[in-house]
């Protein structure tokens, strides 16, 4: 059997990403981006987002992701409906 090796490079941007895993959690890191997108106008205000389908675009479990969108909604950003669907709030954008 041989050894697997892994190239430096690759073993660098392995140990930065679980570094950030470790120090953050996976909840707080899913929404961070999700609120990167809302900022940079990639959900534009108005957007609704159905919590399964942005979990499975960060390839998540709905757990994290639900409460990412929690985390949102306590900040502002957006807010839910009973179909679990969150309403990008259009003041979130202008508050930045």
């Amino acid at each position: 059997m041989s050894e697997f090796v892994m190239s430096e490079s690759v073993a660098e941007a392995t140990d930065a990403a679980l570094a950030l895993v470790q120090r953050t959690s996976l909840t707080r890191l899913v929404a961070d981006a999700v609120e990167n997108l809302i900022l940079t106008g990639a959900l534009p205000p108005g957007s609704k987002l159905n919590e399964a389908t942005v979990a499975d675009r960060f390839g998540v479990s709905r757990g994290p992701m639900r409460e990412a969108f929690r985390m949102l909604e306590c900040s502002r950003r957006m807010d839910t409906d009973p179909g679990c669907r969150l309403n990008i709030d259009p003041g979130s954008v202008a508050a930045h």
